[in-house]
């Protein structure tokens, strides 16, 4: 088996690391199993494992897709959990189905959306109040002083990348399937997109933000999106460990524990001195054609992309492929989301978070966002009519237009976040 070199972690977890086992079959065991009959009915709830606390996503038929309520609910509970010297560490994981969190609530939105372009007053305007929201919570993931550990299994894309990737360790399982897909639906990679997808290796993060394309499992790993990797009995014996541990530096070192005694196991190698073999990336035989074409030299617009995609030679097949991916996305959102990636390198968090604020108030009184939902979710064609229908007549002033907007009602107050007061009057 191939050693596989992992990338950087693109948050603040100092360790990239794999744990895993042989059998599959004992149920991801992320905290106290609650009988179904049992189980709260709210969207989201809260439990406890001795010193842990494990918030679990519970709007399975929705596939746990983020709404206000969701968003509030998360933020209450991080803020409180930071005043509880008694914990050493919070687990998201999700309660059942296939999605860990499939994206944020898009159909709310929709209709919200709509009845502001048409003019009529809405409760609390949510196409204003829940992007202001989610990116605070995203912020204050990013902020915690204790360990937070995402349990990505399932389907993990917009709003539940938001929720994951910018905590201290994020778990990828053999369910995962992770993608940002934001340009088939004229959006745009949003929840810190702009911060987290321009740090990953070469030109790997701008593929990924104008195709949408998915990684699965163990790819979420070798891309430096996940921390971690887990399979069910690993998941659930590491669970019961934590159960125990008094302080949070004991977090990492758990891990790392598992690491080497469940990927040996998984991964047996002849050779003693080398250690930490994994699978191969299912993208390695293109990450050469990836850097050229998404980040080489003379790579300044998504008609240069095009471009070199059409001139590849190496992987032909594959370029072509991209390329017809590329063309069914809105020609709008690839042009926003190429600028907004390529213009947000070296940004903070925050400063990403409210730029792209802006972005979503300008997106959410055009014209794609909605044509790309309703052909996607409504009428189930994947064929929607984008507005302007061709990269050529999205000009450098109309994607000017867009960076230039000011949100009327301000930008995103991360100063609330220690209004205390403020966050659980919800």
């Amino acid at each position: 088996m191939l050693r596989t070199t992992l990338l950087r972690p693109i948050s603040r977890s100092p360790h990239t690391r794999c744990f895993s086992a042989k059998s599959a079959d004992i149920p991801l065991g992320i905290g106290p199993v609650i009988p179904k009959e049992s189980r709260p009915t709210t969207d989201v709830y809260f439990t406890g494992y001795g010193q842990a606390r494990i918030a679990v996503l519970n709007r399975t038929k929705a596939l746990n897709a983020l709404n206000l309520s969701m968003v509030r609910q998360l933020t209450k509970a991080l803020t409180g959990y930071e005043f509880n010297k008694d914990i050493s560490g919070v687990i998201l994981r999700h309660d059942e189905g296939r999605g860990f969190c499939a994206g944020g609530d898009i159909v709310t939105l929709y209709n919200a959306g709509l009845a502001r372009k048409r003019g009529e007053k809405t409760p609390g305007d949510i196409t204003r109040t829940f992007f202001k929201e989610e990116y605070m919570l995203n912020y204050k993931i990013s902020k915690l002083p204790y360990p937070y550990l995402a349990f990505m299994d399932g389907i993990t894309m917009g709003g539940g990348v938001g929720i994951s990737v910018h905590g201290l360790y994020r778990a990828a399982t053999p369910n995962t399937v992770f993608a940002m897909p934001e340009t088939a639906i004229g959006f745009f990679p949003d929840v810190g997109g702009s911060y987290f997808l321009p740090r990953l290796k070469g030109g790997l993060g701008l593929y990924l933000a104008l195709t949408g394309a998915r990684l699965k499992g163990m790819d979420v790993l070798h891309a430096g999106i996940a921390t971690h990797f887990l399979d069910f009995e690993a998941g659930s014996r590491f669970v019961q460990g934590i159960s125990s541990i008094l302080h949070a530096n004991n977090f990492a070192t758990m891990l790392d524990i598992s690491h080497e005694a469940t990927v040996s196991r998984l991964f047996p190698n002849e050779n003693e001195n080398e250690k930490d073999y994994l699978p191969p990336f299912s993208l390695e035989p293109y990450l050469d054609v990836i850097d050229r074409c998404f980040s080489g030299f003379g790579i300044n617009s998504v008609e240069d992309i095009i471009n070199a995609l059409q001139n590849e030679t190496v992987h032909r097949e594959w370029a072509q492929n991209t390329i017809k991916t590329l063309n069914k996305m809105s020609p709008t959102s690839l042009k926003v989301t190429f600028r907004l990636m390529t213009e947000s390198a070296g940004k903070s968090l925050a400063e990403c978070l409210q730029q792209e604020y802006a972005l979503t108030q300008k997106f959410i009184t055009g014209h794609d966002f909605y044509e790309g939902v309703k052909a996607s979710l409504f009428e189930k064609t994947n064929n929607p009519k984008w507005n302007p229908p061709r990269l050529a007549d999205v000009s450098d002033d109309y994607v000017d237009d867009y960076f230039a907007s000011q949100p009327e009602d301000g930008f995103v107050d991360f100063a609330q976040l220690n209004d205390i007061d403020a966050l659980t009057k919800h």
